[in-house]
């Protein structure tokens, strides 16, 4: 065989293998999907409230301090970049523009600088490993058997911070506003609301 031929026929071989091994790894929703249904989720404003994150079914682990943090609010355009896979293990990345913070009590503060002069971007690891089915009884909280699944594509660390999109943050303040009877939250929601809608 002559070597130019040899080497094609090796090379395709190798090619082969690599394709069939990461098949093998991207079985089910691949690390793009996962971190895409993450952002989905954060655009819908689930990642806001417990009653929005009972609606994802609990497929994000928490940090401790999630709920202390103010809220990320980001432009309406995000985009999720392809996966850099390395055997079992995966990073994501996100670019966004950022906006400012919304806090407890519906304060908006802008980043100081023009927000689309500077891309940001969020960096997700996640890592193939084994999933569990569980039942519960009737009641919907006792455990009756928990059993192995099929390995999945997970977050390797837990979700650390809120965020939502600039049209998800006005909608979010309208509804805390009209929650509210405190007078200095209503007033404001209402600064808020004015100041994202330049972004709307």
């Amino acid at each position: 065989m002559p070597l130019n031929n040899f080497f094609a026929l090796t090379f395709a071989v190798l090619l082969a293998g690599s394709a069939a091994a990461q098949n093998q790894v991207q079985s089910g929703p691949s690390p793009r999907d996962v971190v895409e249904r993450l952002w989905v989720d954060a655009t819908a404003g689930n990642l806001l409230s417990t009653s929005g994150l009972k609606r994802t079914s609990a497929r994000y682990q928490l940090s401790p301090d999630f709920f202390r943090e103010p809220i990320v609010v980001i432009s309406n355009d995000w985009a999720v970049g392809e996966p850099r896979i390395e055997g079992s293990t995966a990073t994501v990345v996100v670019g966004y523009f950022e906006l400012g913070k919304l806090d407890s009590k519906l304060r908006f503060k802008d980043i100081p600088d023009d927000p689309c002069a500077k891309k940001d971007f969020a960096m997700h690891k996640l890592t193939f490993v084994p999933t569990f089915t569980s039942m519960y009884a009737s009641d919907g909280k006792t455990l009756i058997e928990k059993k192995p699944s099929y390995p999945a594509w997970q977050f390797t660390d837990p979700v650390g911070w809120r965020w939502t999109t600039v049209n998800t943050a006005i909608r979010y303040t309208m509804e805390m506003r009209a929650k509210t009877s405190d007078p200095e939250i209503k007033k404001n929601a209402d600064k808020t609301i004015g100041t994202l809608m330049r972004y709307h």
